[in-house]
This record gives C-alpha cells, structure tokens and sequence, in this order.
C-alpha cells in the first residue's frame, strides 16, 4: 500500500487533531435544544410564532412558517418577517448566553423569504455585558397590556434602547403628547385622560416609542424585528415593562409623528433624519401591578427539527 505524500508542517496526526476540533466547533443537538428553548418566548404577531429552526449539525436555519398567519391581514408578509426577526434575535441571544456566536445570513437564498436566515456557529470566545443581560431576560420578558408609569422625562432607558436599535439600522423615536395622541387609534393605545380615575380606572403614562426603517422591504422588516427584541430584553433587564404593538393601522400617520419628533434638536436621533417607515410601536413604563403570568408558546419540538 502507498504512503499519501506528506505536507509539509501536517502530519497525519494534524489531520486527525483538525478534524477533532472542525467538530468541537459546532454545537450538539442538545446545546442548540436547550437555547431555543429560552427563545421560543420571542413575541409575534397576536402569538402566532410563525418560525421553524432547523439544524443540520453545522448550521442552524430559520424558516418562516406562513401557515401559522393564517387569518391575519398581512398581505406583503411585513408581520411575519418582524415576527421572524424578533425569533432571529432570541435565537442569537440565547446561543451566546450558552458559549456560541452567530454569524448570520439573512435571506441567503436571493428571492427566497422562506429561508429566513442560515446561522453560522462559533464558540464564543469574550462575554458581552449587555448580551448577557438580554440573555437572563429571555425567560422573564412580558408583553404588559394594563396601564404603566412614565419612565420620567430625565430618564436615559430610551437613549440607551435606541442604541440597540440603531446597530440594526432602526430608529427608535420617543413621541411627545402630541403624537402619542395622534397615534392612540391606530396603535390601539390605552388612554391616558386622568378623568378615568373618577370611574376606578386607571390611566397609562407610558413613554410610548415608535421604531421606523429607511426603507420597506423585507431586509427592513427582519432588522425591525431584531431591533425590537433587542430593545424588549433590555427594557427587560432594567426592570422596565413594555408592550410592543406591530399590527398597527394609519401607518403613514404614525411614521409622520415619528419623523417630527425625531428631528427635535435635543433627540440626536442619528438614524431618524429622513422619512422612515413605521414598523413597530412600543410602551415603556414601570410597573404598577403584579406580573403577569406567561402566554402559551410551542414545545421546543414542534419548532425545531434536526436533519
């Protein structure tokens, strides 16, 4: 039997050694199991979890599941991708709170919107404080629909969730009371007349934000949904409470308070200097009441498959 000719500086032991580590490099199963199962509670659209992951033993996928939206007005797939992308973002999250990095491919396939993303995994080698506060979040993150208190008009919560969603690309605009009451219908926003309290209810005094894109296109729409779990886990771990609304009518309406808000000389909002497109709106406040209990989400089995 011939010998195979050696390379110079690898030997056969190289080989084997290399190979070793080229399956060290990426997660088992059970690793990729147990982080989605913390980012299955990724909120969507009226709870439709419209996502499949699947992993292969070197990458791991997101698909979107359009079946899942059935019923629901979205004739462009804007809410689903949003939906895919805050998935996306927990997917990402919790793979670095275990050990591993993501590098992502949004839409690899050109023309394919079904393949969301094909993620590369890494070990992680450096922590990040931040994304270990959004990955301890995962679990404890609420949408809270009752009425909030306001942040306080000197409190740095929305400067420093802006910066999250500006890293995707996403403006988040903080509305003053003019545009929160333009708004209020077509975001379907409590109402914050203190006259309610003569009849026992209580008002909200949420700081309401609105987070708008460049552009509309399905790129946008993904971003959007990163950005805005991004800002939800770390509203989260500050002990703020949010409440993010995406199926928003008057669209138009709500981009143009956006725009006229952020241009106010003390917002420095980088992102927000041309029109934008409305994408999502959220409330922040503190809590007033006791937590709520969690909603219903899939079993990790019936939203990730391994082939």
């Amino acid at each position: 039997m011939s010998t195979p000719p050696s390379t110079p500086g690898y030997s056969p032991v190289d080989k084997v050694l290399n190979a070793a580590a080229r399956q060290s490099e990426t997660p088992d199963f059970a690793v990729v199991r147990e982080a989605l199962n913390r980012a299955r509670r990724a909120p969507s659209v009226w709870n439709r979890q419209p996502w499949q992951w699947r992993y292969d033993g070197a990458r791991l996928h997101l698909f979107a599941d359009p079946e899942r939206m059935s019923g629901v007005v979205d004739p462009d797939s804007r809410l689903l991708l949003v939906s895919c992308g805050t998935a996306l973002h927990h997917g990402v999250i919790a793979m670095k709170g275990l050990g591993w990095e993501s590098t992502v491919s949004r839409f690899p396939v050109p023309g394919n919107h079904l393949l969301v993303a094909s993620i590369q995994l890494s070990r992680s080698v450096s922590g990040d404080g931040d994304e270990l506060a959004m990955f301890l979040a995962l679990d404890s993150r609420r949408t809270e629909t009752r009425p909030l208190a306001s942040l306080g008009p000197l409190s740095p919560v929305p400067r420093q969730l802006a910066r999250f969603a500006e890293q995707r690309g996403v403006a988040l605009t903080v509305l003053d009371d003019q545009g929160v009451d333009a708004i209020a219908s077509a975001a379907r926003l409590p109402t914050r007349s203190a006259r309610l309290s003569n009849w026992g209810l209580e008002p909200d005094f949420a700081d309401v934000c609105v987070l708008t894109t460049a552009e509309d296109t399905p790129e946008s729409w993904l971003h959007a949904g990163e950005a805005l779990s991004a800002v939800l886990l770390f509203a989260t771990s500050m002990n703020v409470a949010t409440c993010p609304v995406v199926d928003v009518e008057e669209r138009a309406v709500i981009s143009r308070e956006a725009g006229r808000c952020g241009g106010r000389p003390h917002h420095q909002n980088r992102v927000a200097s041309e029109p934008r497109y409305a994408q999502a709106v959220v409330r922040l406040g503190l809590r007033r009441f006791p937590v709520l209990r969690r909603s219903h989400r899939r079993n990790v089995r019936d939203v990730l498959q391994y082939r």
